[in-house]
């Protein structure tokens, strides 16, 4: 009786738990049943950061593996489903996701995807620099405590401020290990609202703030 209660209880644990679907060579896609049913959609792309024992580079035989931990970990489906977004979760926080990469996931999803949200914790910003779009339109950015990136022209900094010149909304965190790297390498020259957070809140706040920061662009 034990054996087939635990079986029964897995069963319905994954029945219940939102599909993120393989997406070769980046990581998994969740398709929120609240983004729009009219062919067109957000695409919001979380580059999630790194990966222990592979830290910056993850296998791309791992990867599937990897962001299915992050989408559950940091309950991505519920910052997807708050924004109405198609979700991109990568699998390596050096995993690029270029223009070419996004018509291949709207063929796959059959939608078109009207704007971008982008988010990058941590070392996931060697990702999202990687990765700024050419010919789409970024609605918002979220720095979530990704502040390692070098300073000085055509740095992960100048470039968010770019799009943000552009009309793209812009909101995060930082903990205190990336405070002088905020201040000197972002604050100067870019107004985003960025939120001072503690010590041990490098990983709880995406999950508290994630959905706040891909809507409203404040952390609730």
């Amino acid at each position: 009786m034990g054996i087939l209660l635990a079986l029964l209880t897995a069963s319905l644990a994954s029945a219940q738990t939102p599909a993120c679907a393989p997406v070769d060579g980046i990581g998994c896609v969740y398709v929120s049943p609240k983004a729009s049913e009219d062919g067109t959609a957000a695409l919001f792309v979380y580059f999630r950061g790194w990966v222990s024992p592979y830290n910056g580079s993850v296998p791309v035989s791992e990867r599937l593996r990897s962001s299915r931990s992050a989408f559950v970990n940091y309950d991505l489906d519920r910052a997807a489903d708050a924004a109405g977004a198609v979700l991109l979760v990568t699998g390596s926080s050096d995993a690029a996701v270029r223009d070419a990469d996004v018509d291949a996931l709207e063929k796959k999803v059959g939608r078109r995807f009207s704007r971008l949200i982008l988010a990058a914790h941590s070392g996931g910003y060697a990702g999202l620099a990687a990765s700024l779009p050419q010919n789409r339109t970024v609605a918002r950015v979220i720095m979530l405590d990704d502040f390692y990136f070098d300073d000085g022209p055509g740095s992960l900094g100048h470039r968010v401020a770019d799009l943000v010149a552009k009309g793209a909304a812009c909101a995060g965190f930082y903990t205190p290990h990336n405070k002088d790297r905020y201040e000197q390498r972002f604050k100067p020259y870019l107004a985003c609202s960025v939120d001072a957070f503690g010590k041990d809140d490098h990983d709880a706040k995406v999950k508290q703030c994630l959905r706040g920061y891909a809507t409203t662009g404040t952390c609730r």
